[in-house]
């Protein structure tokens, strides 16, 4: 019925996203009159993830949107959502160092930086990466 997605070289669909293999009457026709190629077909519509390592954020769907369901769109959108997305993604970059600095500063030394640890660091909260 749904199948996850990661195609790390994609460029007209999103890098991670789930696809539905099921049909739904109503979404399925305005899908066929506002995209002819996808032919009503729900299994061609690709719902994102969040790229290859985040979340989805609004302007993943916003996108998606314009590109499967053909919604009218303003010029400049593109940029817009770009320049949202990446803001989404970096306030998730910011999250994950939060939850894990000891191996954010351990990437950080692998590439050739200088990180010094805090005096007092706080107590580190690794049940965020458990979490569902």
């Amino acid at each position: 019925m749904l199948r996850l997605d990661y195609l790390h070289v994609a460029h007209s669909t999103p890098v991670a996203h789930w696809t539905v293999h099921a049909e739904r009457g109503a979404t399925s026709v305005l899908l066929a009159r506002c995209n002819p190629r996808h032919e009503g077909l729900l299994s061609q519509v690709h719902i994102p993830v969040g790229g290859p390592r985040y979340r989805p954020c609004l302007e993943d769907f916003l996108e998606r949107l314009v590109v499967e369901f053909n919604i009218d769109a303003r010029p400049g959108w593109e940029n817009a959502v770009e320049n949202g997305r990446q803001t989404w993604r970096e306030t998730q970059t910011r999250a994950v160092v939060r939850d894990s600095p000891e191996i954010a500063a351990e990437v950080l030394r692998r590439q050739g930086y200088t990180v010094t640890a805090a005096a007092d660091p706080p107590a580190q909260n690794r049940s965020m990466l458990r979490a569902r």
